[in-house]
């Protein structure tokens, strides 16, 4: 007979792999309170010549992720993420360094058409 659904073990239904947290250690980490600004600006500075974003759209997308409810560290850890992702490859490690892993910060942060509808293709 096949299996029952009370059958299947936890170890059965993990839908994703463990990732390692790295906890983040820049010029933001030392602030006590961050600000929409001072994501935006440590982006700003940070990628201005490397990618096409906008300041912009860095405040739609900032703006949209706290309404989502993330605090301020989390959506700069999500967008430098992105941006890293989608035009600054060298310095995108994606989850336990498994390519194949991308998706889950897709699914994490934010979806690649959300990000790209304001910035463009990478080339």
């Amino acid at each position: 007979m096949g299996r029952n659904y009370l059958d299947y073990n936890l170890k059965d239904l993990i839908l994703y792999y463990d990732t390692t947290i790295v906890p983040y250690q820049g010029k933001l980490a030392r602030k006590r309170l961050i600000r929409k600004q001072d994501v935006i600006n440590a982006l700003i500075t940070e990628y201005h010549d490397k990618t096409p974003v906008t300041r912009q759209g860095l405040e739609l997308l900032y703006t949209r992720a706290e309404n989502r409810g993330y605090m301020p560290m989390m959506i700069y850890i999500g967008l430098k993420t992105m941006i890293c992702k989608n035009y600054v490859r060298s310095q995108y490690i994606p989850p336990n360094n498994d390519p194949m892993l991308e998706v889950i910060h897709e699914r994490v942060y934010m979806e690649d058409w959300e990000f790209c509808s304001l910035f463009g293709k990478a080339r």
